[in-house]
């Protein structure tokens, strides 16, 4: 995205409580996911089906609980930096940093204090429960108990589990910094801007509006024929504040895909940004509408 966040601070007290609700839902999440894991493990029990695809499906369920912890906290961090007019993406990607690992450990922490004297939750439970999950989905006959896995397996899952844990981390700072990196906010208001559309072109007029819109050549700009009327299509939107301060340009590629089968609905793709610019004041004065 063409616009630069200036730096300033935004509200910390707003963002932490986000990360700390961030962290609840994130947890919440992840048991939801361990739940999904738990009970696809106990119907391959049962009904031993899929052999080799459902070990692994069970244990990547497992495997993606903290990971998707994690980006929970940075999605809604991410979700009140307008609120909080943060334009510092290291301090929000760092709040939401500090709401993860500290909701961690205090969740180790209480989990530790909740065992019983002399037990270890992670060696004596969360161990367990891997060897639970992974053993249990190893095992093909019906109720048959959970093999027992060989230590090296053990390690190689434990490992994994901490790198899902790492990569939540990671997500939980980049997810919340690329938000604010990519919400225009006008610092003489005071104020985030959103955009506005302009006007739309087909996809086969892309290139050469890209073109026009790099070089700012008016006169082209001007004999660009507009679309209304196509699913797959180009998106001119400006970002620009009423106060004439500088504006941001931008060329959306918007899709939908073609339904798959006679029964189901056409999928609207996710938006992709293909070019993006800064305008001054008298730039956007000239664009047409």
């Amino acid at each position: 995205m063409a616009y630069k966040p200036s730096g300033e601070p935004g509200q910390t007290s707003v963002l932490f409580l986000e990360s700390v609700q961030g962290f609840l839902v994130g947890l919440f999440k992840g048991a939801l996911l361990l739940a999904l894991a738990v009970g696809l493990n106990l119907i391959h029990n049962l009904l031993p089906v899929f052999i080799f695809v459902m070990p692994v499906l069970i244990v990547g369920i497992m495997l993606a609980a903290p990971f998707v912890a994690g980006m929970t906290v940075g999605s809604n961090v991410g979700s009140v930096v307008a609120q909080a007019r943060c334009r510092l993406p290291a301090q929000a990607g760092g709040i939401a940093l500090i709401g993860a690992l500290g909701g961690l450990v205090l969740f180790l922490t209480v989990a530790q204090l909740a065992t019983s004297p002399g037990e270890s939750f992670l060696f004596d439970w969360l161990l367990w429960f891997v060897r639970l999950m992974v053993g249990g989905s190893l095992g093909f006959t019906w109720l048959a108990e959970p093999v027992s896995l060989p230590a090296a397996w053990e390690g190689v899952i434990l490992v994994l589990l901490g790198l899902s844990t790492f990569l939540g981390l990671v997500m939980a700072y980049r997810t919340a910094a690329e938000v604010v990196r990519s919400v225009p906010f006008c610092e003489r208001c005071q104020k985030v801007l959103t955009p506005k559309h302009l006007w739309s072109v087909s996809p086969a007029q892309g290139e050469r509006t890209m073109r026009a819109l790099h070089s700012l050549d008016f006169e082209k700009i001007s004999k660009i024929p507009r679309c209304t009327s196509f699913d797959n299509f180009v998106s001119v939107d400006l970002w620009a504040c009423s106060c004439d301060s500088t504006g941001f340009l931008e060329l959306v590629g918007c899709g939908v895909e073609p339904a798959s089968g006679r029964d189901d609905e056409p999928t609207t793709q996710d938006p992709v940004r293909i070019f993006a610019r800064t305008l001054t004041p008298e730039q956007v004065q000239r664009l047409p509408e």
